[in-house]
C-alpha cells in the first residue's frame, strides 16, 4: 500500500510544481520576436480618444530601436484587458502593434500561431528614453502622453 500512496502524492506535487514554475515563469519571460527595427511603423498619437497625429517611421529608427531594446528585457506577461491607445504604432503588414501608455508597453502581436497580447512595465529609463526617442522622430513637443 505505501508505494500506491506515494506514487498517488507524486503525482498532484508534480503538477503543484509545474504550475508554480509557469507562475514564477511568467513575469521573468522574455518579450515578444516581433520585427520593430526592421518594420516600417505608422504612428497614431491619441488624446480624449482622438487622433491628433499621423507619421510613419522607417526602418530602424530612432524610436523602433527604443522600442526593441525594450522588447529584450524580460518581466512580460499576457493581458486579457483593452487598453486605450495613446502612442499606438502598427507595422506595415500589420502584423503586430505597440501602445506605448506612460510607463506600459502593450504588444499585439500576430507573428505567431495565435494572436497574443503582452505587457510589460517599462522602468523610468526606458520610458523616457522611448519618449525622447519619439518626440525626435515625430517633432512632437514634450507633452507626449
Amino acid at each position: 500500500m505505501t508505494p500506491k500512496r506515494s506514487v498517488s502524492l507524486v503525482v498532484p506535487m508534480a503538477v503543484l510544481a509545474t504550475l508554480a514554475a509557469g507562475a514564477v515563469a511568467g513575469p521573468l519571460s522574455r518579450g515578444p520576436q516581433i520585427p520593430v527595427k526592421t518594420s516600417e511603423l505608422s504612428v497614431l498619437v491619441y488624446r480624449g480618444g482622438h487622433v491628433v497625429e499621423r507619421r510613419q517611421l522607417a526602418p530602424g529608427s530612432e524610436a523602433s530601436v527604443a522600442i526593441d531594446g525594450a522588447l529584450s528585457r524580460r518581466g512580460w506577461t499576457t493581458s486579457f484587458l483593452t487598453y486605450a491607445p495613446s502612442v499606438y504604432l502598427q507595422d506595415s503588414k500589420g502584423q503586430f502593434t505597440i501602445n506605448v501608455s506612460g510607463e506600459l508597453l502593450i504588444i499585439n502581436d500576430s507573428t505567431g500561431r495565435w494572436p497574443r497580447q503582452r505587457i510589460r512595465t517599462l522602468d523610468e529609463e526606458e520610458a523616457r528614453s522611448i519618449r525622447r526617442a519619439l518626440r525626435a522622430e515625430l517633432g512632437t513637443p514634450s507633452d507626449l502622453p
